[in-house]
């Protein structure tokens, strides 16, 4: 996005700094997954892909479409046995039905922060699929929950998502791509990628690391202007 600015009639002759959104790590951080689970009535044996998708929205960025698309590509070529998706985020009431050949739980609306963040804990991992990003709210929150993310490689998610350290970045909008990030992020047993997740977020985008940057800036604004 600073890139896009830099470009831009309007602002390329202008100082470009870049200071994330803040996300609240004490509120968006990691519940033991089996609690997490038991809490939201999810199966304990599986492994679970979420998706903030909106399955009725009439938003095309959402890319709900894709995600569909890459689940197929899932089950078309991998035995996906104990594998099934979640949603959230619809009007709609609890309930499961099949999406892209996996058993789909959808949460409905999650209504609070607490909720979001045990439905992030709950998971495996996040797919992003939308096709336009400004600043992915669901990446952050997920990844500061220790939930490893897959997404197309678009806008302000390419700020968040460091390929396979912490996530993963698909080519968009190849949703074959997405289908090999999902099982990537699947393999991780040893809790590093996990953990990387959370590192990232806390790092770079936690709220007291984004207030020291606006500080940073505001004295070195003054300082250019008690020079000038």
């Amino acid at each position: 996005l600073a890139q896009c600015a830099r470009e831009s009639a309007i602002l390329r002759s202008k100082t470009t700094h870049i200071i994330p959104n803040g996300i609240d790590t004490s509120v968006f951080e990691p519940v033991d997954r089996r609690t997490a689970r038991a809490l939201l009535g999810l199966p304990q044996d599986r492994r679970l892909i979420l998706s903030g998708a909106f399955e009725f929205s009439p938003d095309r960025n959402k890319g709900f479409d894709l995600l569909v698309e890459a689940l197929n590509v899932l089950s078309a070529q991998h035995t996906l046995q104990g594998v099934e998706l979640v949603t959230f985020g619809s009007q709609s009431q609890r309930d499961t039905k099949t999406i892209g050949g996996l058993t789909a739980h959808s949460m409905g609306n999650a209504g609070d922060d607490l909720v979001l963040r045990l439905i992030y804990s709950a998971a495996d991992v996040v797919v992003v699929p939308s096709r336009s990003e400004s600043f992915s709210n669901v990446t952050a929150e997920a990844m500061a929950c220790g939930t490893p993310c897959v997404a197309f490689g678009v806008g302000g998610i390419l700020d968040i998502i460091e390929h396979q350290a912490n996530g993963y970045l698909a080519a968009p909008f190849d949703t074959g791509d997405v289908a090999r990030g999902i099982l990537w992020a699947l393999g991780e047993r040893d809790g590093a990628l996990r953990a990387a997740a959370r590192r990232r977020i806390v790092d770079h985008f936690g709220i007291v690391s984004v207030a020291k940057r606006y500080i940073e800036l505001y004295r070195e604004r003054i300082a250019v202007g008690e020079s000038a």
